[in-house]
């Protein structure tokens, strides 16, 4: 949970400025606001569904997103990406692994 808060404040103090250019207003970059959701998308997936609204209520106001949008991140933050996510079934056949 202080780590959430360290990288946010690392994030204003080397940003320089109090917008971004997608209009979010909250001075973070993009990596910043990755590391945030996958450090707390284990927590948020462990908690139950009142633990999970207040995780998506403290991300929304420190990243600036939407809920869904958080949600969706969190989401895929504990999913893999790229060439490693597909994994071969069959000779000329891929299946996504979930």
């Amino acid at each position: 949970m202080h780590t959430l808060w360290k990288i946010l404040a690392k994030s204003l103090a080397t940003a320089g400025h109090s917008w971004c250019a997608g209009g979010m207003g909250y001075g973070l970059t993009l990596s910043a606001r990755r590391e945030i959701t996958r450090k707390e998308a284990a927590e948020y997936f462990r908690a139950s569904k009142k633990g999970r609204g207040e995780i998506l209520d403290r991300l929304v106001a420190a990243v600036g997103w939407s809920r869904a949008n958080v949600r969706r991140r969190l989401h895929n933050a504990l999913t893999r990406s790229g060439p490693g996510a597909a994994v071969k079934r069959a000779p000329g056949r891929w299946r996504l692994r979930r």
